[in-house]
């Protein structure tokens, strides 16, 4: 292969362009098509340190950036709560990119029937229609419930720092196989490689990466009773359940019975929640 070629093969600058792409041109097609569109970023033996988060942000922003005349910023479009990303995703405009990064949580699948990892599984197989892409970044596919999986279009997997292959996911509808197809660049037939720099500096960057370190570690100033944390803890959920149910009736077209069926509650408890102010 040429020189040449290879740089054609190669998406690397400084401001991170994907133009011309395989991936830049999957991506368009679907939003102009009104689509959504689903990518999971994970890193070569679920190592750290290279650079999911910062590829997931170029991503958001180089597709922010070709349909919208502001800037894309973490703080309005970055999540790592499943409830948080979806009711974002249901009242965001067209057109754009969420990041929700790190979701081994809430779609680890040894948590499989945890509250968050069922919301996460069945929104992204419910909720199609929304015109957004979204970026969401992992350690390991291995991690992930296998239900969000076949819910992707596409994976890609860091295999060194700032540097990044491809795939479709394919899955076979009669023997329910699910396949990984090569981004071939349409030139040269070579897999097209995803190349980036480091953007430690970055405002949107060390946004994420504070929220990331608050929801592990905390900011506790103060000393509570166990009893008046696990209280707390349980009406915050509560209330946020409930506009979470609020989201879904008033934001979609969904019935209150269809509402719960999606969250594993009744319609009665549905209703009386819509109801209340």
């Amino acid at each position: 292969m040429s020189v040449k070629e290879k740089q054609e093969n190669t998406y690397e600058n400084s401001r991170f362009n994907l133009d011309g792409s395989v991936f830049g041109e999957f991506i368009k097609n679907r939003l102009e098509n009104k689509r959504d569109a689903k990518i999971l970023i994970t890193s070569k033996s679920a190592s750290t340190g290279l650079g999911k988060s910062t590829l997931a942000i170029l991503i958001c922003k180089w597709i922010h950036e070709k349909y919208h005349d502001d800037s894309w910023n973490a703080e309005e479009y970055g999540y790592i709560n499943v409830n948080d990303y979806i009711e974002k995703y249901l009242n965001t405009r067209k057109k754009t990119a969420l990041l929700l990064d790190e979701i081994e949580a809430g779609a680890d699948n040894r948590r499989a029937m945890s509250g968050e990892n069922v919301n996460l599984s069945k929104a992204w197989a419910t909720l199609r229609m929304r015109n957004v892409v979204t970026i969401a970044t992992l350690p390991s596919t291995m991690m992930l419930d296998s239900r969000m999986k076949t819910l992707a279009d596409v994976w890609i997997n860091v295999v060194n720092r700032g540097f990044a292959l491809q795939y479709f996911i394919w899955i076979n509808d009669f023997s329910q196989e699910v396949r990984h197809i090569k981004f071939r660049h349409p030139k040269t037939g070579d897999q097209e490689i995803l190349r980036w720099n480091a953007i430690d500096d970055d405002e949107d960057f060390q946004y994420m990466s504070e929220l990331k370190n608050t929801d592990v570690f905390g900011k506790a100033e103060k000393t509570y009773k166990h009893s008046d944390i696990k209280k707390a803890k349980k009406e915050a959920k509560r209330e946020k359940r409930n506009e979470f149910v609020k989201t879904l009736y008033n934001k979609t077209q969904l019935s209150q019975s269809e509402v719960g069926q999606l969250l594993d509650m009744t319609q009665q408890q549905v209703s009386q929640i819509v109801r209340t102010k």
